[in-house]
């Protein structure tokens, strides 16, 4: 059984890990009320300049019908760093 301090910790780890992905949607053009949109080709260049080993495409045909799209709105943008 977990510790009130325990459940206190994983609270805040899933808030930062969320604040991340709001900062990273942010960083790729989204706003940071989760409006807007990043686009794919920005994605996959940033995956490929830091060397990050996501198939961006790959993941989008097998996880996302809206995988013609050049756009992720918010929650398929979160989908695909989860």
């Amino acid at each position: 059984m977990l510790t009130p301090r325990q459940v206190e910790l994983q609270a805040l780890s899933v808030e930062d890990e969320a604040a991340d992905t709001v900062l990273a949607f942010v960083a790729l053009g989204g706003k940071p009320d989760k409006s807007g949109s990043v686009s794919v080709a920005k994605l996959k260049t940033v995956c490929k300049d830091f060397g990050l080993l996501v198939d961006v495409d790959e993941f989008l045909a097998h996880h996302d019908a809206q995988a013609s799209e050049d756009q992720l709105e918010y929650a398929r943008f979160e989908r695909l760093l989860s």
